[in-house]
């Protein structure tokens, strides 16, 4: 049963607004931590096999169905915010409105606060660790740099050292597809460093071993790391713990290193571990 309160049992859910280029996979990554899932279905057109732009997602578990609409209903996917909503018999969203459906949900199936945008967005922001709206867990390279204490006045010569951040690298989803909405023990830095740069042998092991070394140091025990040296300084890191992970996010996304802003996106478990055998 379609059911918004919570009562056991599938519901299908409508996603809208979706990117042209996003497939199955990219849907299934995205709310496959939420529950079980019975199906993904990307609508597309008959003869091209073109995206139509929205989806249907049926969660075996009502509840499951609802905390996804709560937390994915309005997050950055590939540039892109998407509608995430319960789905009627006719396979458009309940609701006159956007969010209509989600604003009037209980996540929780007991009761409990039901979200509006405001709400919903602090919640995104409590689970990605941080206080502000704007830095509300986004899906894709398209996270929002966390606002930063006012900085002192620098030098020319620091100013000319910080190299600016390619725009693209804020859109590439690398090799694990989206980024995950919520915190996971494993995160992305990107802009790490300049393949194009680099000439020693081992150059990409070397950097590796640095940034274990100093984020066991400052977070916790990190139990795989890969430099991607054919990307745009893309380096992944999986901690033993979730703590781990959300205290690296945090330090290290808007940061910089060796003059260059850091991007940090947390990454799906599963999807990591499938990728790197592990």
């Amino acid at each position: 049963t379609n059911d918004a309160n919570g009562l056991e049992g599938p519901v299908k859910l409508y996603v809208g607004s979706l990117h042209v280029n996003i497939t199955e996979d990219d849907i299934r990554a995205i709310f496959e931590p939420f529950g079980p899932l019975d199906f993904v279905h990307l609508q597309k057109e008959p003869k091209s096999g073109r995206s139509k732009g929205y989806a249907f997602v049926q969660f075996s578990n009502s509840g499951d169905g609802n905390k996804a609409i709560a937390q994915l209903h309005g997050l950055e996917v590939v540039g892109q915010q998407i509608k995430v909503a319960i789905a009627n018999s006719k396979g458009r969203e309940v609701g006159a409105g956007q969010g209509s459906a989600v604003e009037n949900m209980d996540p929780e199936g007991d009761g409990g606060l039901k979200l509006n945008a405001q709400s919903r967005a602090a919640l995104m922001a409590k689970l990605a660790g941080g206080s502000q709206a704007a830095s509300v867990g986004q899906v894709g390279a398209a996270a929002a740099v966390a606002p930063s204490a006012p900085a002192k006045t620098k030098s020319k010569r620091d100013r000319a050292l910080e190299q600016p951040v390619d725009a693209s690298i804020q859109f590439d989803q690398g090799l694990l597809g989206p980024a995950s909405p919520i915190p996971t023990e494993c995160i992305l830095l990107k802009n790490m460093f300049d393949p194009a740069g680099e000439t020693d042998e081992g150059w990409d092991k070397e950097i590796g071993e640095d940034v274990k070394l100093e984020c066991e140091r400052k977070f916790g025990p990190v139990s795989h790391i890969f430099v991607d040296k054919l990307s745009k300084g893309f380096t992944y890191l999986m901690f033993k713990d979730l703590e781990g992970g959300t205290m690296a996010k945090e330090a290290l996304h808007g940061r910089w290193f060796a003059g260059r802003k850091i991007v940090c996106d947390y990454q799906f478990k599963p999807m990591y571990e499938r990728h790197f055998g592990l």
